[in-house]
């Protein structure tokens, strides 16, 4: 039987708490120029369930899976636990304020994968082939439209945003992306599956005996810095000039090997045979803390 073909399937995952303020500007800039008619396109969610979790209706999805963080939290904590473990020690993931700094990252690409299945059950069980493939955020607000004809996709590429801010990242910024082909998808979604080789493989550092004394410091007490004198105005000035020359003297040779999502991202799909390309998608990431003060990320 041959395989019916839509034009493209999107992957929203994370939280809907501002999807009620981005969701015009979603419609009008992405799902509209994919096609006005409904069924030209299917959406997946992976949605966190909390009290924002209607909000996601806006998008009529075709499936929906509703998760709570500390239930992922529970899943994931042996494989976070054991990269901690060696965190300072083999390599480094310092994220300032996070007590545990690769839960975050787990928890993003957790979901991701979750959204994926979704996808993959969906698209087998309908005998489905889509012509593109996006994945994309609660809280993204396109401010162009997205038009898919003036980006060429060979298959095993992705297309992700230019992102200059993002430094040693490669500029490149993974909020969105959007590839041709389900193989190269299924790489790109499923990168949770490799983290913890990725880490040991690019990753490993021979720490010299000072960088063993000072990364063993850091671990321990910077954090309880940031939780004593985070409300202090003066902080992240102070707290930059204070780390400035140890950063600049234990730092500097490994800043490359520092791991970061992005990072791994890049490696993840290289080890696969994949290529992340960019392109100029113009947007902004809207923010909501809950205290009612609305920032613009992007």
């Amino acid at each position: 039987m041959k395989n019916k073909t839509k034009t493209a399937a999107l992957c929203f995952f994370g939280q809907a708490r501002v999807l009620d303020i981005c969701y015009p500007y979603i419609k009008k800039h992405i799902l509209d120029p994919i096609g006005k008619n409904r069924k030209d396109y299917d959406i997946f969610c992976c949605v966190e369930d909390d009290e924002d979790v209607h909000k996601v209706n806006l998008l009529k999805p075709t499936k929906i899976l509703k998760i709570k963080s500390k239930d992922v939290e529970k899943i994931l904590k042996k494989e976070v636990d054991f990269l901690n473990k060696y965190n300072y020690r083999k390599f480094i993931c310092g994220i300032v304020g996070k007590h545990n700094p690769f839960m975050n990252m787990f928890q993003q690409t957790y979901k991701k994968k979750l959204c994926y299945n979704l996808l993959e059950n969906y698209l087998t069980k309908n005998n489905l082939k889509y012509k593109y493939l996006i994945r994309t955020r609660f809280d993204l607000l396109p401010i162009e439209k997205l038009d898919l004809r003036k980006i060429k996709i060979n298959s095993g590429e992705l297309f992700a945003p230019k992102n200059d801010d993002v430094g040693s990242h490669n500029g490149i910024d993974d909020c969105f992306c959007i590839t041709s082909d389900i193989d190269t998808f299924r790489v790109y979604c499923k990168v949770i599956d490799n983290i913890k080789n990725l880490a040991f493989k690019y990753h490993s550092i021979s720490f010299s005996l000072p960088q063993k004394v000072y990364f063993f410091l850091e671990k321990k007490y910077k954090n309880l810095l940031v939780i004593l004198f985070k409300e202090n105005k003066y902080f992240t000035t102070l707290f930059q000039l204070f780390t400035m020359i140890p950063n600049g003297l234990f730092y500097k040779s490994m800043r490359k090997k520092v791991i970061c999502d992005h990072q791994l991202l890049l490696e993840h799909l290289n080890d696969n045979g994949k290529k992340i390309k960019t392109t100029k998608i113009h947007f902004a990431i809207m923010r909501n803390d809950h205290t009612g003060i609305l920032g613009i990320d992007r």
